[in-house]
């Protein structure tokens, strides 16, 4: 497990707001999507709430729906963009349900492992997977230790990954996926805790 030895960071993992495939139930990975009317009013009203602390350092998928949230939330600051933190390419799923998909054998399979099988042109849960830890912890690794609340938005399946790896045996994979617009604060101190945002 990843250790500052004492240098305590927060690091927030925020899901971008909502989008037209979140409201119907679609899968979306790579699809670059912007917010609905919905979503955005929906980001503005959390803010608004004062779910969001601040942060001194901005990490975002290169995702118009991830962008446009940051922004929303942050007041467009400066922010870097990391490619490994964007979610699962659902290759010849994408803009799909699940409905639509059921006579698919590709889907079918996949669906029965989803952690092996290799969703046609796109790709497979376990290599989304390395992809995300490794960019994650990249990420923590050369961080400056000046910044002490690292902002992460993201999606879902990402924040899903991270809190499964860290926090393992707590939840399933299904249950760390927070609502559009949520996520959680993970503290790296000499102890690993989180909070949801």
């Amino acid at each position: 497990m990843w250790n500052r030895y004492g240098y305590k960071i927060n690091v927030h993992l925020i899901r971008h707001g909502k989008t037209l495939a979140n409201e119907k139930r679609l899968y979306c990975g790579f699809t670059d999507l912007s917010l609905t009317e919905e979503g955005i009013a929906e980001i503005k009203y959390l803010k608004i709430q004062n779910v969001y602390q601040k942060c001194d350092f901005f990490i975002c998928s290169p995702l118009k729906r991830a962008i446009e949230t940051l922004n929303l939330i942050y007041d467009n600051p400066i922010f870097y963009i990391d490619e490994n933190i964007r979610e699962i390419n659902f290759g010849e799923f994408e803009m799909k349900s699940h409905n639509e998909l059921l006579n698919n054998i590709d889907y079918l399979n996949w669906i029965n492992n989803t952690e092996e099988n290799l969703i046609p042109k796109g790709e497979s849960k376990n290599f989304f997977k390395k992809r995300v830890l490794v960019g994650f912890f990249n990420i923590l690794n050369n961080i400056n230790n000046n910044i002490k609340n690292l902002a992460l938005v993201t999606h879902g399946g990402v924040i899903a990954i991270i809190m499964d790896n860290i926090f393992k045996n707590e939840k399933n994979f299904f249950e760390w996926q927070p609502s559009n617009g949520r996520g959680y604060i993970i503290t790296f101190n000499n102890e690993i805790s989180y909070k949801k945002i």
